[in-house]
């Protein structure tokens, strides 16, 4: 992987990351602004990148608060709404970061667990990425 990332929060509790390069400052930034703390939505995310690379769906524009990511057969590329900033990032980048960001999110089993089996209830199917979540 071109860079290393983590997740931590700020002596006055705001979430933020550290990108070691500053290769994932929009990965990160998009895990901290629009997801904020709110797990489930990695659970989407990771769905709709494994969809799409598996050819479930075609391609999907996921977008937040600040950024949006295009979500394509080829890649993911993550951009700022307001400012001019973005990067392209492999499938296998995306998903490990956001893997980390959910795991950081909920640092217990069983909340994880919960959180899959909730997902599982709405959307009516097992998670596609349910073999690396634990």
């Amino acid at each position: 992987m071109r860079d290393s990332i983590s997740f931590y929060r700020t002596a006055d509790g705001f979430m933020t990351f550290r990108s070691d390069t500053g290769f994932f400052k929009d990965l990160g930034s998009w895990m901290t602004s629009d997801i904020q703390s709110y797990a489930p939505e990695c659970l989407e995310f990771l769905a709709i990148l494994e969809d799409v690379r598996v050819g479930v769906r075609d391609a999907e524009v996921i977008e937040g608060n600040a950024y949006q990511a295009f979500v394509t057969p080829s890649d993911v590329r993550v951009q700022n709404m307001f400012v001019e900033s973005g990067e392209d990032y492999t499938f296998d980048e995306a998903h490990s970061v956001i893997i980390e960001y959910w795991k950081w999110l909920t640092p217990a089993a069983e909340d994880r667990a919960a959180q899959i089996e909730a997902w599982s209830a709405e959307f009516g199917r097992q998670h596609p990425c349910l073999d690396h979540l634990g």
